[in-house]
């Protein structure tokens, strides 16, 4: 049915709105974006015979543009496909919104052909969105999110937001304790063509305060074009000289921390400020914001930081850092100015010249008169330097010094100080001994201490001529060997594997029959510690060792001593068991599978369990970043990173990516490990071109193909051989090109025992060294070996044959990001291996960079079951592990994880499963349900409780299930902690039970499970092991008849 009749005729009565009525009709105004399809949003229930819609208010003899009825759409806007109509509430669709559509348009319902008309009116505002995110201030060069600059009073600062539509409305104001404050603002607005230009300009800047101002920036309104509605300007007032305030005098010690406070207060805005000297025009070096919406603190300089209070750190302050700092911390209204004058000293100490500054010295003379000499060499700032006599109790002075002569030299910013004086005896005594000192004075004097002390020992006369003898006390040259060995008996610590080890092989069987003993301390310390020609017997040393005080013996790589199985009686056994230096303390180390058979049984055992989170997060707060914050944010861009996380846990890396990861904030978006290694080997080369004079690339920054054989020849084949002679390898790489990566760091030497003399008895001979070398790590290795296969696999893929992809996982995947060519060959080769295909995603991740793709496949994977078997290879278990790790680093749901007979041990230790290719399962927070199948097993006590107690360590973990085994009846208390996981045990498809809050296992109805039904259980499951042993058996046998 046609509506034109009843537009025309039947019309009774006509309403206007442009709202709501009764939740019916449009809103307006409606803002639609220019160049795409836009709706007017509009709402009219269903119940409607027409719903019609005009271009224009004035619709009086007009056709309108859409008419939605029952029988279908018709209308002129329609036709042209110009417009279209939602059909489930009546809104107008325009196919592609243009400046042409800005008017009003009408749209009614209809109820029946006979019904009232209610009109809605909606205002249409084409819109045209700026380039620009936020408004733009042009007195701002910088990018950051809050820029800084110095202006004057009658300074005008320019916001704008260009080429928009409709007019963008602007506003300047400034921050304050009481709220946004508006100040004097100016606007201006411009057309191009379909778009408009404003321009606010705001002036008045220091109204409100008159140092600094926090201003704002922001898009008023509602149309919301920006993004970023506002954006925050700092600006300091440059005609204003900060108070004349005396500065308070502050002194570092050089290579220390400086700390300069700010305010105490609740502030908002900090800048410090910096001049050389009281003259010096100043400038901005560091500024903050605090308790606004943006909480940022800028550094103009890499020399300071600021801490969480607004304080100035300077760490490592030098010389160069002296001068006056101010800081101007306020609220907007009310300001604090605080000011330091820094200054570095460098200390040194007095010595007086004749005496040893290392011991203590006595001067013998026997003249009441003479001269003084004290020096102070390399200090600063500098000062002045004193003579004074110790007094004790009633003793009288018994010298004076006068004729005082100051010398003072300068070199570079440290100072020589010497003084010489003369001094007289007041009261000669047959002998007397009088104790002086040497010591800085003046105002800077508390900044020193450890004066320079004597003691003068005068004797009268016994000839004409005065002499002067200087000795430093105790004087034991007569004895020099014996204080050299007792400076050298901590030496003995460390004699276990190097001394006493090797003395072991000279010894000789006392009788074939009997017990023997080796190894003497006492030998040992003659022959490997004192010199050769140390006329120190052994009875003496071992009478020496009995009379010490306190011994600390290390006894290092018990797992190397030649008798640790052995039936020998030896100083080290007896040392170990406590028989021999009772009293001292003893520290063994070795390998946790190597053990002494006997030990003394008050000792105690330690184990290094790894570079874990606590130690981590220790180690970047104390070398990297003080500020725990600041630590937590570097630790967790490290594990959060699925390529980094994956290198970090060689501690080598952890410890070199935190630096690199404070330092360049851009290091931890890499997306594939060649990416990464690529820039760590950037940064090896470029630390020494800093360190050198020529910043220059060399050429064997880049051209390494030797280098690359060599590790490639290197890593193939089953046995590794890594390690280097080092003539043999300048030989191949040429000298020039081995000290440069020696120099580098990418090589590194090390000099080990080649061969031992057994017939010798000198030290020069007894053992022969030679100099090996080998890469800082073997990933390094890795990266160079896959430079050779990327080059050459392009035309002999057979050079595949003969890795191990496990072994040697990153030289393929290093191969893949440096040369796509090279990938295609080796991903397809890889994808051919056995249980290769896991791994082929994680090369791919390398050819790609684009680590979405691969976490598209990931989220895959995760989303079915993911299994581990016990007869998976190692390659297959490794791939898996690291893409579970992937998933947990990017939050990816892991829907159910199912080990199949391969979990070999569990280390709670670092909270990881020991899967039967000895590769670890770690506690991931992605894993909804984690299922052990121990077909056939019965499960210890301490094992289900170490299993437990690692998926109480997994956060995200809701369900435990151990499946087709026997547990223990009674395992252990859940924690508190726990309650979300949910913990099952099926030893048979039709049982099923869970394990209660107090550690026993219980029916699905809350009941405990009774001894009873427990060794039935045991019973039925031990039945139908029987039953598959014995189907086995018969298979078997059926296999072999038919064979």
């Amino acid at each position: 049915m046609e509506l034109t009749i009843p537009f025309t005729v039947l019309i009774l009565s006509i309403a206007f709105t442009n709202g709501l009525i009764d939740g019916e009709g449009c809103i307006s105004p409606q803002y639609l974006e220019v160049g795409r399809s836009g709706m007017i949003s509009c709402f009219f229930r269903d119940d409607f015979f027409a719903i019609v819609w005009f271009n224009s208010p004035d619709h009086q003899n007009k056709e309108p543009i859409i008419n939605l009825q029952k029988s279908g759409t018709t209308g002129t806007g329609y036709d042209s496909g110009e417009f279209d109509i939602e059909h489930s509430n009546g809104s107008l669709i325009i196919n592609s919104v243009s400046i042409t559509h800005e008017q009003t348009f009408t749209v009614y319902k209809l109820t029946s052909a006979t019904s009232d008309i209610v009109e809605h009116y909606v205002q249409v505002i084409p819109t045209i969105h700026p380039l620009q995110t936020s408004p733009y201030i042009s007195n701002c060069e910088s990018e950051q999110e809050i820029c800084f600059s110095q202006l004057h009073e009658d300074s005008t600062v320019q916001c704008s937001v260009l080429n928009a539509r409709p007019v963008v409305d602007l506003r300047w104001t400034v921050k304050t304790a009481f709220g946004d404050q508006n100040i004097t603002s100016v606007t201006n607005v411009t057309i191009n063509q379909a778009t408009f230009s404003t321009v606010v300009s705001g002036t008045n800047l220091f109204r409100h305060s008159a140092m600094v101002a926090l201003l704002v920036c922001s898009e008023i309104g509602k149309v919301g074009l920006l993004p970023e509605k506002e954006k925050l300007m700092l600006v300091q007032n440059g005609d204003y000289d900060l108070p004349s305030v005396q500065p308070k005098q502050k002194y570092f010690k050089e290579g220390t921390t400086a700390d300069l406070v700010c305010s105490r207060s609740e502030i908002r805005v900090t800048i410090w400020n910096y001049k050389e000297d009281a003259e010096s025009p100043s400038h901005v070096i560091q500024y903050a914001l605090y308790n606004v919406k943006v909480v940022a603190s800028y550094s103009l300089t890499d020399e300071y930081q600021l801490g969480t209070d607004g304080s100035l750190i300077i760490p490592g302050v030098n010389i160069k850092h002296e001068g006056i700092y101010s800081c101007v911390s306020g609220d907007g209204i009310s300001e604090e100015v605080r000011s330091y004058k820094v200054e570095v000293y460098v200390p040194a100490f007095p010595v007086v010249v004749g005496c040893n500054p290392n011991q203590y010295c006595t001067i013998d003379t026997s003249a009441i008169s003479g001269n003084f000499t004290c020096k102070v060499e390399g200090i600063r700032p500098k000062v002045q330097l004193e003579w004074k006599e110790i007094v004790t109790g009633s003793s009288s002075q018994q010298i004076t010094f006068r004729g005082h002569d100051t010398t003072t030299d300068r070199r570079g910013d440290l100072f020589d100080v010497y003084l010489t004086s003369q001094y007289e005896i007041k009261s000669p005594k047959v002998e007397s001994r009088i104790t002086i000192e040497c010591r800085i004075t003046g105002s800077n004097s508390d900044l020193f201490d450890a004066p320079a002390r004597f003691d003068l020992q005068y004797s009268l006369p016994i000839a004409t001529d005065a002499t002067q003898t200087v000795t430093s006390r105790p004087n034991f040259a007569a004895d020099f060997n014996l204080l050299w060995l007792l400076m050298l008996l901590p030496l003995f610590l460390l004699i276990g594997s190097c001394c006493l080890w090797k003395l072991k092989a000279k010894g000789k069987t006392k009788s074939n029959n009997s017990r023997h003993r080796s190894g003497d301390t006492d030998e040992a310390i003659r022959q490997f510690i004192l010199p050769l020609d140390s006329p120190f017997t052994e009875a003496e040393i071992k009478n020496l060792l009995q009379n010490c005080s306190s011994i600390v013996i290390i006894l290092d790589g018990f797992d190397e001593y030649p008798d640790q199985e052995g039936d020998v009686i030896s100083d080290v056994t007896s040392i170990i068991k406590g028989e021999m230096f009772g009293e001292a303390c003893v520290i063994l180390t070795t390998r946790s599978n190597c053990l002494p058979k006997e030990y003394a049984p008050q000792s105690k055992r330690m184990r290094l369990v790894g570079f874990n989170t606590s130690a981590q997060t220790s180690y970047i707060q104390k070398a990297v970043v003080t500020d725990p914050l600041k630590a937590d944010r570097i630790r967790l861009r490290l594990s959060e990173n699925a390529v980094l996380s994956d290198l970090c846990q060689v501690p080598l890396f952890y410890v070199m990516f935190a630096h690199m990861s404070y330092e360049d904030k851009k290091f931890q978006k890499f997306k594939s490990v060649s990416t990464c290694f690529r820039y760590v080997i950037e940064c090896f080369h470029a630390h020494l071109r800093n360190k050198s004079r020529g910043k220059h690339m060399t050429t064997f920054e880049t051209d390494h193909k030797k280098l690359d054989e060599v590790a490639f020849d290197a890593l193939k084949g089953e046995s590794q051989k890594i390690v280097w002679d080092k003539d043999a390898l300048v030989d191949l790489l040429g000298g020039g090109f081995y000290s440069y990566y020696i120099k580098v760091g990418i090589l590194v030497e090390e000099e080990v025992l080649s061969t031992y003399n057994e017939v010798s008895s000198r030290l020069s001979s007894l053992f022969q060294y030679k100099m090996e070398v080998r890469f800082c790590h073997k990933l390094f290795c890795e990266w160079y070996a896959a430079h050779h296969l990327a080059e050459h696999v392009i035309n002999d893929d057979t050079i595949l044959e003969g890795l191990n992809p496990f072994d040697i996982q990153y030289v393929f995947r290093f191969a893949c990001g440096l040369n796509p060519e090279a990938a295609e060959k080796i991903i397809a080769y890889v994808n051919n291996l056995e249980d290769g295909e896991k791994f082929t995603i994680l090369c791919f991740l390398e050819q790609t960079g684009r680590i979405e793709t691969v976490l598209d496949t990931i989220r895959k994977i995760c989303g079915n079951d993911v299994i581990f078997s016990g007869s998976d290879s190692k390659l297959l278990q490794r791939s898996t592990v690291q893409l579970l790790e992937m998933a947990s680093s990017n939050d990816i749901e892991v829907t159910r994880v199912e080990l199949y007979d391969c979990v070999k041990a569990v280390d709670l230790n670092v909270a990881s499963l020991v899967l039967s290719s000895d590769i670890p399962f770690p506690n991931l927070s992605s894993i909804n349900e984690l299922v052990l199948y121990e077909d056939g097993k019965e499960v210890a006590i301490p094992r289900a409780q170490e299993i437990v107690n690692f998926a109480e360590r997994c956060d995200g973990l809701k369900t435990l299930g151990f499946y087709r085994c026997i547990l223990p009846q009674y395992v252990g208390k859940i924690q508190q902690k726990s309650t979300d996981l949910t913990i099952w045990w099926s030893p048979s498809t039709g049982s099923r039970y869970r394990l209660g809050q107090s550690g026993k296992w219980e029916t699905n109805d809350g009941r405990k499970l009774s001894d009873d039904d427990y060794q039935r259980e045991i019973h039925h499951f031990n039945e139908r092991q029987n039953r598959l042993k014995s189907h086995n058996f018969r298979n078997n046998e059926e296999e072999v008849t038919e064979l």
